[in-house]
Order: C-alpha cells, then sequence, then structure tokens
C-alpha cells in the first residue's frame, strides 16, 4: 500500500486507485481485516480526492464496518473522519 498512498500523494490517482485496490483484494482474500480496512480507507480517501464522493463514502463505510467489527478503535475513528469529511449522504 506504500506506492499507492505515495502515487496519491502526487496526485496519480489512476495509479493510486489500483494499488488500492490491489491491496483490498489481497487483504480480503488471506483474511487480515486490519489491513483490509486500511486499504479500503486509502482507496476512500482516493476517490474522494478524484470527487468521487459516492465511491468514496462506500469505500469508508466499509473500512468503518470492519473496524467496528473487529474492535479496531484506530480504523473506526479514521473512518467516521473520513465519513465527516464527505459530509451528509446525498439523497
Amino acid at each position: 500500500m506504500g506506492l499507492a498512498h505515495v502515487a496519491r500523494d502526487a496526485g496519480e490517482l489512476a495509479e493510486a486507485r489500483a494499488g488500492f485496490e490491489e491491496a483490498r483484494d489481497i487483504f480480503e482474500r488471506i483474511s487480515t481485516p486490519v489491513d483490509l480496512a486500511r486499504s479500503l480507507i486509502g482507496l476512500a480517501q482516493t476517490e474522494r480526492q478524484a470527487g468521487n464522493v459516492d465511491e468514496a463514502r462506500e469505500a469508508m463505510e466499509k473500512a468503518a464496518a470492519i473496524s467496528k467489527r473487529i474492535g479496531d478503535p484506530r480504523g473506526a475513528e479514521a473512518a467516521r473522519k473520513g465519513l465527516a469529511k464527505l459530509g451528509p449522504a446525498q439523497k
């Protein structure tokens, strides 16, 4: 995920998205929920930066649910803050 963070910081959003999606898929396959939630948070931040609010919200909500389910307060707080940056859901 490190390269995905670097790509996002450099404004290379397509590369960042691909990196976070790959990480998400791997962590989902090998069942590591903490890392899965972190990859979803990174993906959500990338989507937000790209202006894809709905996709960002979906990824952040999944990260929040995973973090809550496994009792990860740091992940839950990061997801809560990410959702707050997205503002209220559009109807």
